[in-house]
């Protein structure tokens, strides 16, 4: 049992993320466009309405944007 059960371990572990990865180039233009709907006072959901993104894509984008701020500023 003991075997068996370090073996589904080790498989687990081996397993590689699906998907593509993000081209990083085009989050920076989403993020951007992003950043400029938020200074002109646009809501979370008209953001979300008007770029056809899902929240989560927008709190991500929001998350980038505190990353690249946090970068420039060298803060944590």
């Amino acid at each position: 049992m003991e075997r068996k059960y370090l073996r589904l371990l080790n498989t687990k572990a081996e397993i590689k993320p699906a998907g593509r990865k993000a081209n990083p180039k085009k989050l920076d233009v989403q993020a951007g466009k992003v950043k400029e709907l938020q200074d002109q006072g646009l809501s979370e959901k008209e953001i979300t309405e008007q770029l056809y993104i899902g929240r989560a894509i927008f709190y991500r984008m929001k998350r980038r944007l505190r990353g690249t701020y946090n970068e420039l500023y060298g803060l944590k």
